[in-house]
């Protein structure tokens, strides 16, 4: 018999970026709008993912660990954060029972845990295409790969995982070298973050440096199909790859500017001391260990 940890459901049927806009400027009350969407693709099946990832190079025994979902459709999947994708389906579904808008973004706000930003969209907008998406510097932006396919080196070296029959395949990527362990039992071309290709789905990948890891912890054939959206409203910002990892970077290491130069939609009134203390507190070095190194 197969071993399944089975993800246990999120009470909203739409696991996504949902949040409004907000405009806080001096006594004026909050105001909400009703976040626009994009919608991508009807959700047949669920995989979650363990992370484990070096941030600090100069701290390598140090791993941050997390937890991420990897939700597939007929055409489509997307991978997003777990806990991400929880906070958004509690709110939904706050709104939905009645919740006032505050209310329920106090309430989703409660989740912790998140700690892989960024959402991929695999195939889409057009096959073999991938759309990134992440929140920094006070605005959401995003770019189309359109080079992110691997050439994986596919062996006859055989492993059970999680009671399937798993086989080994390698592949150099953006930077660093991969051993990926996938299932043609699952039919599904996919894996975690920008990797798929192969033929069943990746049950677990790890860098050569052993810097990036992900284990299939997870399975779950959707009952209900769902359509799975993300955030396409104000302030999205569309960029360039490069722009993107420059922007990226740049704000991870002046996270100040971040603050008090967003796009989002919140504005500050900070007094020239204030602007001051709050650049001393977040202009502090900061390690940034990105996946793709290239």
């Amino acid at each position: 018999m197969k071993f399944f940890i089975i993800l246990v459901l999120f009470l909203s049927s739409s696991y996504n970026t949902i949040l409004g806009q907000v405009t806080i400027s001096g006594n004026e009350k909050i105001k909400l709008k009703p976040a626009k969407m994009l919608g991508i693709d009807t959700a047949e099946y669920k995989f979650t993912y363990d992370v484990q990832f070096v941030k600090d190079t100069l701290n390598r025994d140090i791993l941050v660990s997390g937890r991420t979902l990897l939700l597939v459709g007929k055409h489509s999947s997307v991978y997003v954060d777990y806990y991400a994708a929880l906070s958004d389906s509690i709110y939904a579904e706050s709104v939905r029972d009645g919740m006032s808008i505050m209310d329920a973004m106090n309430k989703s706000s409660n989740v912790k845990g998140k700690k892989f930003r960024e959402t991929v969209v695999m195939n889409y907008p057009n096959q073999g295409e991938a759309l990134v998406q992440d929140y920094f510097g006070g605005a959401f932006r995003r770019y189309i790969d359109k080079t992110c396919g691997q050439t994986w080196s596919l062996t006859d070296e055989t492993m059970e995982i999680l009671g399937y029959e798993c086989r080994k395949a390698k592949c150099d990527f953006r930077g660093r070298s991969y051993v990926a362990w996938y299932t043609d039992e699952i039919p599904v071309h996919y894996g975690p973050f920008l990797f798929g290709g192969l033929p069943g789905l990746i049950v677990r990948l790890e860098s050569d440096d052993k810097e990036y890891r992900f284990n299939l912890i997870g399975i779950d054939k959707v009952r209900t199909p769902f359509l799975v959206e993300i955030y396409d409203g104000r302030g999205v910002e569309v960029l360039s790859r490069d722009d993107f990892r420059y922007l990226k970077q740049y704000y991870n290491e002046n996270a100040a500017a971040g603050v008090l130069n967003n796009a989002s939609g919140v504005k500050l009134e900070l007094t020239s001391e204030q602007e001051k203390e709050l650049e001393k507190r977040l202009n502090r070095p900061r390690p940034y260990n990105p996946i793709e190194k290239e």
